[in-house]
């Protein structure tokens, strides 16, 4: 085979090769996609049921009843969305490492995962108003995974902001239609 053949072949084969993506190495490109098949609710089998959850949830070491309240309706969300899932799924931030999944749920405004994204200007609590909070996508933000948070300038926008993650996402206004 001579160079320019093989020059030819060679990025034909890469492109092929990069357009679709080994299961489970999939990565979120938006926060509609968190509670559908894909990236993070996952058919392992093949049987057309999701059957695995993709997501470790890190919360504080010194949650709040707000922060309890909201990772008790994440995990009833995520429980709701498939037929089977391997525990834990949630950790604390006071352990050394991050847990072992492709994409990491941070809970929480004294979580150390967020007050770190925040410092890096990765993530602006700041600009949120009282009662204001937030749900954001960071892509590769955790040593090269993605990172979803759930966080607010108080309580209250927390709290906030927690509810709608686990009753009304992806929907903005009424749930099931599309906004």
């Amino acid at each position: 085979m001579d160079v320019r053949r093989l020059a030819m072949i060679v990025p034909l084969l890469l492109t092929l090769l990069l357009a679709h993506p080994v299961p489970g190495q999939e990565r979120l490109s938006s926060l509609a996609q968190v509670f559908a098949k894909g990236p993070i609710l996952q058919d392992r089998n093949d049987d057309g049921v999701v059957d695995f959850i993709a997501l470790a949830i890190v919360a504080s070491g010194d949650a709040t009843a707000t922060d309890a309240a909201i990772l008790t309706d994440i995990g009833a969300r995520l429980g709701f969305e498939t037929m089977g899932l391997d525990l834990p799924l949630l950790f604390l931030d006071t352990e050394n490492a991050l847990p072992p999944a492709p994409c990491i749920l941070l809970v929480g405004n004294r979580n150390r995962w967020v007050q770190k994204l925040a410092s890096e200007g990765r993530l602006d609590l700041a600009a949120l108003g009282p009662g204001e909070g937030v749900i954001a996508l960071l892509p590769s933000a955790l040593e090269g995974r993605d990172a979803l948070v759930i966080a607010g300038r108080d309580e209250e926008g927390l709290q906030e902001a927690g509810r709608f993650f686990a009753a009304r996402m992806p929907y903005l206004w009424r749930v099931g239609k599309e906004t």
